[in-house]
This record gives structure tokens, sequence and C-alpha cells, in this order.
């Protein structure tokens, strides 16, 4: 297991460098969307009445412990996404795609991943989302466009300033990038 963060801290320091942002709601006034969140059972009902506040409406949820992670760490499981993302898109007729990992989480667990990793394979598992389907024939009158959501639970604290122990932000997929970190695109072991 990594070791232990504060996520607090280490949240409001990527807030501060405009890395985490406050998801605007503008982004999503289709009303449709399909999202890519971890299975987790104890956050998902937050994530995903998130969205569906954000939509007005329930999403279309492909899920999986892991979520977006996986799409960076399992080649099949990445393929299965990619697979069943294509057929929701053309079946609900969207446009968009939100990916979501979030912190603490198993699969990062498992894997020793710190929250900066996490960020990272969610902003690779939006890339090749956006790649693949961008590049496709199917969606060249419509581009996708693909979202990247981090959510942070602050479950272990006291809960003075939050009137609820979770939140979730969008990703500024190229402030991050900024910071040093290997762009998801030139991560072949990925696509």
């Amino acid at each position: 297991m990594p070791e232990r963060v504060n996520i607090r801290e280490y949240v409001e320091k990527l807030k501060s460098e405009g890395i985490l942002q406050k998801i605007q709601k503008e982004d999503f006034n289709e009303q449709r969307a399909v999202f890519i969140p971890c299975g987790d059972m104890d956050r998902y009902d937050d994530w995903y009445s998130h969205m569906k506040l954000l939509l007005g409406r329930a999403p279309h949820s492909l899920s999986q412990n892991g979520g977006a992670l996986q799409v960076t760490l399992n080649p099949v499981r990445k393929q299965i996404f990619l697979e069943d993302a294509e057929d929701a898109l053309i079946a609900k007729g969207t446009d968009k795609i939100v990916t979501l990992a979030h912190w603490p989480c198993l699969i990062a667990g498992k894997h020793n991943m710190l929250p900066d990793e996490v960020i990272r394979r969610t902003i690779n598992a939006a890339a090749i989302f956006r790649g693949y389907f961008n590049s496709h024939a199917r969606f060249q009158m419509k581009p996708i466009k693909v979202f990247a959501h981090f959510h942070a639970d602050y479950e272990n604290e006291a809960l003075v300033q939050l009137d609820r122990p979770m939140e979730t932000y969008a990703i500024n997929e190229q402030m991050f990038l900024k910071q040093g970190l290997p762009n998801p695109l030139d991560q072949l072991s990925y696509v």
C-alpha cells in the first residue's frame, strides 16, 4: 500500500495550481454522457449523484473496480471499455465521455499508486478514449468530448469545513502535464 497522503492538503495544492477545478455545468448542456467510474460501493452513490445533477438525468455508466485506471492497466479491460463505450455512444446518441478515478482506491493501492499517478492515469485513459473515438470514421462528424474527473474522499478527517466528506473535480489536463509529468499521448505502453 502506498504511503499515507493527506488528501485534503493534496487537493488544496492542486486546486491552487489550477489542476483541480470546479466542474463546469456548461460542459454538460446536452443531458447525456457515458460515465466510466470505479465501481466502489462506498463512493459510487456520491459521484453518480453528482453526474446526475450535472446532466439533469442519470448518465450511462460503465464501471469496474478502478474505472478509468483499468484502461491503462489491463489491455483486455481497455478493449472492453472501448467497445462498450462505442456501443453506448451510438445507442444513447451522446458525444461525451467522463472518466473518473478516486483516492483512496482499492486498485490504486493494489498497484502502489499515489494520487499523482491516479490523476496521470485518469488523464491517460481520457487521452486513449479521445484518440480512439476521434480517429474513428463513425465519429468524424461529431467529435467525442472526453472529460477527466478526480474524486477525493476525506473519510478519515474531521469534517469541520465540508458539508460532505467527498468532492469531485474536473482535472485540467494541460495544467497537470505542465507539472513535468509525462504527456499521456507519449505513453505508448498505454495506447
